[in-house]
């Protein structure tokens, strides 16, 4: 739901209430899944903002950044909010995944997406084409609300986890800002796809004899017995499956 913020006075403050209200709304409905998508920077620290994001993080909320759009490196020039690091930065590419002439770039930066030429709404009930980190980062949050939906039981860590870790690699693109821009553009099948598997533990002992299912160092399901049968209950749902070809370091059902 969009939440209108009076910018022409008390500024940083409204958008901290803003951000406690998102935070306050997770603590009562524990069942209820929150992304909060920020398109909007500041011109400097305000620790009323930053206690606001710590606090909704801290109640399960998965917080979203626009980067800026200065072509300034973040480590040097920090941008805020989009520094903070419980938020999820976001830098801009085009069509080809070049980083954006305008974005942002830094160690801050958590992944990137697509934010030049974006179909976009614009004032008076129109449709426009808009350019911006700020059409980059709902791209994000819009991700992670499809990786809750396929796993509701992931916390917003493992959200964040999941989205980073399934990025695809843009170095080769982007020869110059190697390592500026987060771990790459934001994968939404893999996102999606790996979701499913996520955040379960060990599941091994399930099934004595029959499957034998950990966890790697990256945090995925692996089942070490191809063809035996996997079985594990989650959601309150009871799950069968076959450990079939192994698909990177995560085996999926034949």
């Amino acid at each position: 739901m969009p939440l209108r913020v009076e910018l022409t006075a008390g500024m940083n403050q409204n958008l901290a209430d803003a951000i406690n209200y998102v935070g306050q709304q997770a603590t009562a409905n524990p069942n209820r899944r929150y992304v909060i998508n920020c398109s909007w920077r500041m011109n400097g620290d305000h620790t009323g903002v930053r206690t606001a994001i710590q606090n909704a993080v801290n109640r399960n909320v998965v917080v979203v950044f626009a980067a800026g759009n200065d072509n300034r490196n973040t480590d040097t020039t920090p941008q805020f909010p989009g520094v903070y690091p419980e938020v999820i930065a976001i830098a801009a590419l085009d069509q080809q995944d070049r980083k954006a002439t305008f974005s942002n770039f830094g160690g801050n930066v958590d992944v990137s997406a697509p934010g030049v030429n974006i179909w976009s709404t614009v004032p008076v009930n129109c449709f426009g084409f808009k350019n911006g980190t700020s059409m980059a980062s709902p791209h994000v949050a819009g991700l992670a609300a499809l990786v809750w939906s396929r796993n509701r039981s992931l916390t917003n860590q493992q959200v964040r986890q999941v989205i980073q870790d399934t990025c695809d690699n843009i170095d080769a693109a982007n020869p110059g800002f190697i390592g500026q821009l987060g771990r790459g553009r934001i994968n939404a099948f893999q996102a999606t796809s790996q979701a499913f598997w996520a955040g379960w533990g060990n599941l091994g002992g399930l099934l004595p004899g029959r499957a034998a299912v950990g966890q790697n160092a990256d945090g995925r399901l692996e089942a070490f017995h191809e063809g035996r049968t996997i079985a594990f209950t989650t959601g309150g749902k009871r799950h069968q499956t076959t450990a079939g070809r192994r698909a990177g370091t995560a085996w999926v059902a034949s």
